[in-house]
């Protein structure tokens, strides 16, 4: 008997059967289709297997240096939905081996270190010398150019995170984010920034790089540093108050591909949240990352039925400033219109501040718009190149930042960030 593969759709979604081969995949765009594994089962390491499987496409690593990523943000065990299950990634670093890696190297840090004992991935320590357990927080920190990003045109990251001859798999978990929405694959590498030069307070966290944005700091994360393949944890997922204070959710399913966006648009769907609601994701398709939705998506394997994970209390949506012109001479009287979006009614403040690319702290230069409330819609404001005592600013480029609070229950809060250059 064969085993259909079947196009992600609302009708119907992975009713398949566990049998052989994959049936031909029908001509498509040049960008897709994006193909995604998905297995259900109790045993993690069985699932994971299986998904990889049908994915199809697992990288060459033949010969080559892996390093796989996992979501251990805290010191919790899998079942809490917080950290990725090490049976999981075991079978990611197995899987690898049997290809012919040279090395396997499994990663992560935290202001606490990797987490990598209570979480039972400390377990690697008995394969053979072929597989490393490598806390990034002790590596070198290199800056990296992202070209073209939207709130760090530079990033601070563990030199190895950027080496450009390693394969790399991202082992992300299914769970809800108070701040992103959701906490998938694509926001799995917000680990890769280097955590002591990003962290702020709460001290678990790589807080300071939320001040530019968060949305935009993950797309350009992505962009520094994109996936070779991408597998989703979901035997335990995570409701409610994620990434870390939620409740556990039993899903018994991981996702595995090669197009990290796909797999978590395929989680998305599980969780019953609308493909439109996470912005990072929007901005990744939008930036030619991965697909807009699921009408690109080739889902293959076992039949899942998707399950609405309850939303947490999220950071009100908005979007990044729009400047226009991207650079004003105010010595000519010109100056920079900002154009801004609200997704709701929200507690907002408009600074213009100087940034650096080796230093996550800023420099205050120009408030735009006093803290007050204001509705779902647009705004425009206008900066004419002038600090608070009314001086023209130095020539160089400067951040336009936006802070959103929202203005009904638990506070939250959203950061964004465009950009204008000052000629002199």
């Amino acid at each position: 008997m064969t085993r259909p593969t079947l196009s992600l759709s609302r009708r119907a979604f992975l009713q398949t059967s566990a049998a052989v081969a994959l049936t031909a995949v029908p001509a498509r765009a040049a960008s897709g289709p994006y193909r995604v594994g998905v297995a259900k089962d109790s045993d993690p390491y069985a699932a994971t297997q299986r998904a990889i499987a049908w994915s199809g496409e697992f990288p060459s690593v033949l010969g080559r240096t892996v390093v796989v990523k996992p979501n251990l943000m805290m010191p919790a065990t899998a079942d809490t939905g917080a950290t990725t299950d090490p049976n999981v990634t075991r079978a990611v670093v197995d899987e690898a081996l049997a290809r012919g890696a040279a090395t396997v190297i499994v990663t992560e840090t935290s202001p606490q270190g990797a987490h990598f004992a209570v979480t039972g991935h400390d377990a690697f320590a008995t394969y053979d010398s072929r597989v490393q357990l490598v806390d990034v927080g002790t590596l070198p920190i290199v800056l990296a150019a992202v070209p073209g990003a939207l709130a760090y045109p530079a990033i601070l990251a563990p030199d190895l995170y950027l080496r450009q001859d390693i394969v790399f798999i991202s082992v992300g978990k299914l769970k809800m984010h108070e701040q992103a929405y959701v906490s998938l694959s694509t926001k799995n590498l917000f680990g890769v920034p280097a955590v002591q030069r990003y962290v702020s307070f709460p001290s678990f966290g790589r807080f300071a790089m939320h001040d530019r944005g968060l949305q935009q700091a993950i797309l350009d994360v992505n962009r520094l540093r994109s996936t070779h393949y991408a597998v989703i944890d979901g035997i335990w997922g995570m409701e409610g108050a994620g990434p870390a204070f939620g409740s556990p959710v039993r899903m018994n399913t991981v996702l595995a591909g090669r197009n990290t966006v796909a797999v978590d648009r395929v989680a998305m769907y599980l969780m019953n949240v609308p493909q439109y609601a996470v912005r990072y994701l929007t901005y990744a398709s939008r930036f030619g990352l991965g697909p807009a939705d699921l009408a690109a998506v080739y889902a293959v394997g076992d039949s899942v039925t998707p399950r609405t994970f309850a939303v947490p209390v999220v950071s009100p949506d908005i979007e990044y400033p729009r400047v226009i012109p991207a650079a004003i001479r105010p010595s000519a009287q010109q100056e920079a219109t900002i154009a801004l979006w609200y997704g709701e009614q929200c507690t907002r403040r408009v600074e213009v501040a100087r940034v650096y690319d080796d230093d996550p702290r800023s420099d205050h230069v120009r408030t735009i718009a006093e803290a007050r409330v204001v509705d779902q819609g647009y705004e425009w404001l206008a900066w004419d190149g002038r600090d608070d005592a009314g001086q023209i600013v130095a020539p160089g480029r400067y951040a336009i930042r936006v802070r959103a609070d929202s203005v009904k229950g638990t506070v939250r809060n959203s950061g964004a960030v465009g950009w204008v250059t000052v000629n002199p």
